[in-house]
């Protein structure tokens, strides 16, 4: 059996030989389609990131949760808490539920005292789920870090995945295996 990497575009399509060095150059091609904001989240390895849709599930939990409960693996519920983030939503004009949009919109996350003082959240930096995980594929992409033992097949379906989400809508990449049959 042999792959072929297959570009459909607009009615057309390309067959490339199905390599990883293929697959990166297509990357190239398209360098310019993907966002600043996830080429330098990329290079910020070691960084104290947290997702906004996480964060903003915690801040509900902590909400919904009884005193003692845990609102995440860090985060006991407890009244003083609770008071600051009813507070602290009331002074920002921020809704309950609360979503992420509303959130970060009206106000920071660092104004709570129990995030200033948490060591896993002081400094850190709240970013959209996708722009992370697009971050985080990107990086893995560029400096080739691959699980131990990846097949090439799985090296290239990573990458042409990630390539698909910066491409135009009419222009896609797929891995395609193929078996001779005479």
């Amino acid at each position: 059996m042999e792959s072929v990497i297959v570009e459909t575009a607009f009615g057309d399509f390309t067959v490339y030989e199905a390599t990883v060095e293929n697959a990166m150059k297509i990357i190239q091609d398209i360098e310019s389609d993907i966002p600043e904001e996830v080429k330098n989240l990329s290079k910020k390895d070691g960084h104290n990131f947290f997702s906004k849709e996480s964060f903003v599930k915690i801040i509900n939990n902590i909400l919904t949760k009884t005193n003692g409960e845990k609102a995440s693996k860090t985060i006991e519920v407890n009244e003083e808490i609770r008071n600051e983030l009813v507070l602290y939503c009331f002074n920002n004009k921020i809704k309950t539920p609360i979503d992420e949009y509303n959130f970060f919109k009206n106000g920071n996350p660092h104004d709570l005292s129990f995030i200033k003082n948490h060591e896993n959240y002081q400094g850190a930096e709240f970013i959209n789920d996708y722009m992370l995980t697009d971050a985080r594929d990107y990086s893995v992409i560029k400096q080739n870090r691959w699980k131990e033992g990846a097949k090439e097949s799985a090296k290239i379906n990573y990458i042409l995945a990630f390539v698909n989400r910066y491409v135009h809508r009419d222009v896609k990449y797929h891995l395609v295996n193929f078996q001779k049959s005479y």
